[in-house]
């Protein structure tokens, strides 16, 4: 299995998210020097900014790992890692740094809500990091587990989110097929044997959501 969880085996890295973060953040600042709530900008769903956001985690689910692929450009959200309800922050405004800003699918952003982290866990927990791919993965039938020496926190975190919900392993297999697909040349039979299997999958997710 890969070490990420989030990731198939074909499909490309998230790299440095923090380094991108900042990249990202120098263009909002020249088109909106007075932006305090980043926020804002990157969640308008017309903005260019939460395109580039997108970007920024591949356009994947940080959480999940669910891909654009699969949900379209409106079922991403831009989560508060932190949440803004916080008593860290003083206004929802200081949440809304973009390091604090996290790329999310509509359930896993939905399921964590405002649940928050003690400080500690958000080293680890944090998706933006790689500790997390050590707390989480992917068993041999595809659904995400929690690893045995995760802490109570860890288990909590996993069951808000609902990581181990089937359509986190739908998602998985129906990427997998699909970039399986894209590699395959000069064999239309076999091309045709996937798309079926990808229809059906698709049908059963849209059938659970």
């Amino acid at each position: 299995m890969d070490d990420d969880y989030r990731l198939t085996k074909s499909c490309e890295s998230f790299g440095n998210i923090s380094e991108k973060k900042k990249v990202l953040m120098n263009e909002i600042k020249s088109a909106h020097p007075r932006a305090k709530d980043i926020h804002k900008i990157v969640s308008e769903n017309a903005s260019e900014f939460k395109s580039k956001f997108l970007k920024v985690y591949c356009y994947r689910c940080a959480y999940c790992g669910t891909s654009i692929r699969i949900n379209v450009k409106s079922q991403f959200e831009i989560d508060h890692f932190i949440p803004k309800t916080s008593k860290r922050f003083r206004s929802e405004t200081d949440a809304g740094f973009i390091g604090n800003l996290v790329l999310a699918c509509h359930t896993c952003n939905h399921n964590k809500s405002n649940f928050e982290l003690s400080e500690s866990s958000q080293e680890i927990l944090n998706p933006d990091l790689e500790k997390i791919k050590k707390i989480y993965y992917r068993d041999n039938m595809f659904y995400i587990r929690v690893s045995q020496d995760a802490s109570q926190e860890a288990i909590d975190f996993y069951k808000k989110l609902e990581l181990g919900r089937e359509t986190c392993r739908i998602d998985y297999l129906l990427l997998s097929m699909m970039e399986l697909r894209d590699k395959i040349e000069n064999n239309d039979s076999l091309k045709c044997q996937l798309n079926e299997k990808i229809d059906f999958l698709c049908m059963k997710r849209n059938i659970m959501t």
